[in-house]
């Protein structure tokens, strides 16, 4: 059988690209803090963990596996805690989600 060939919806598509561009751009933070040594190295422990993160999670929606859309889901609901701004695009993106019923995409 072959498998049914859909496309990402355009909000998720966007969304992912954000997530791969915060990546590329914590690259570029972690170049400015090897260079200086004022900064901490804990710092740079969890802004290359956030940097494997957003990749990991902006890859996952792009490749339209269930794992991509579990990471992404998870990634949500940790964006819950990111009060206020992460609250509303948490709430507004899983809503969308369940909306447009995007789960079956991911099967």
């Amino acid at each position: 059988m072959k498998r049914k060939e859909y496309s990402i919806p355009k909000p998720l598509c966007y969304f992912a690209i954000v997530l791969i561009g915060s990546s590329i751009f914590g690259l570029g933070l972690l170049y400015s803090i090897f260079n200086d040594i004022s900064f901490d190295s804990d710092f740079s422990i969890f802004i290359i963990a956030m940097i494997m993160f957003h990749s990991i999670v902006g890859c996952g929606i792009l490749s339209k596996r269930r794992w991509g859309f579990l990471i992404f889901k998870i990634y949500l609901y940790l964006l819950y805690l990111a009060v206020p701004i992460g609250t509303y695009i948490a709430y507004k993106t899983l809503n969308y989600i369940e909306h447009h019923q995007l789960a079956k995409l991911y099967r």
